[in-house]
């Protein structure tokens, strides 16, 4: 089977580098319109499911994907975010001035960081990872399932794919709305694309 691996398109706190994690913030005007793209360059494909974590960024993206195949969008708490307790809805730079000692931390070894209120990399791959094998038992087929779903989760789970592990944190880069596949081919996942925003040049997205 094929997997379709989506980021959520853009949102304003995307946008103003700004700490998301929970809290349920919208798409603005252009993650709208990145995921209208990605619809549209996913039209054709044959698609068997539309999954997508619970906040609405994730949501109304798997929406936007779904609406042309007429299929609905199962929510799946597994897909969630990543929670940055303290660090929710503080600028980067915030974050920076106030936990140097922890932002250091985050942009060095993240898998051993543990913000107060939030959760940590290992429990969100360990959960991402069973939702996404459970994804995979479900849809014996040929047809392609969706996955909408957040920076952090997303990560973690290619890495795990390739066998990688939360080191490899900062190696991968995901833009918002962009279009990840991999293939199950019944005993491993074969990576075909990463980080693909093609559909989206008009906003900003890489040429490829």
């Amino acid at each position: 089977m094929r997997l379709l691996l989506v980021r959520h398109g853009q949102t304003a706190w995307n946008r103003e580098l700004v700490f998301r994690g929970g809290a349920d913030v919208p798409l603005d005007r252009t993650g709208i319109s990145q995921a209208r793209s990605l619809a549209a360059r996913l039209r054709r494909v044959r698609l068997a499911a539309v999954y997508s974590g619970p906040l609405a960024r994730a949501r109304r993206t798997a929406e936007l994907v779904a609406a042309p195949h007429r299929l609905p969008v199962t929510v799946l708490p597994g897909l969630d975010d990543m929670r940055f307790g303290a660090w929710e809805g503080l600028p980067l730079a915030e974050v920076e001035r106030r936990h140097p000692a922890q932002f250091e931390r985050w942009r060095a070894e993240p898998w051993n960081l543990s913000i107060l209120g939030g959760t940590t990399l290992r429990q969100i791959e360990t959960r991402a990872w069973r939702t996404l094998r459970t994804i995979v038992a479900q849809h014996r087929t040929d047809a392609a399932v969706a996955v909408v779903t957040h920076r952090v989760v997303l990560k973690l789970l290619v890495l795990r794919m390739l066998g990688a592990g939360a080191r490899g944190f900062w190696r991968i880069a995901l833009d918002p709305c962009n279009l990840t596949v991999a293939d199950w081919d019944g005993s491993r996942f074969v990576l075909e694309l990463l980080n693909d925003t093609g559909h989206m040049r008009a906003h900003g997205g890489r040429d490829f």
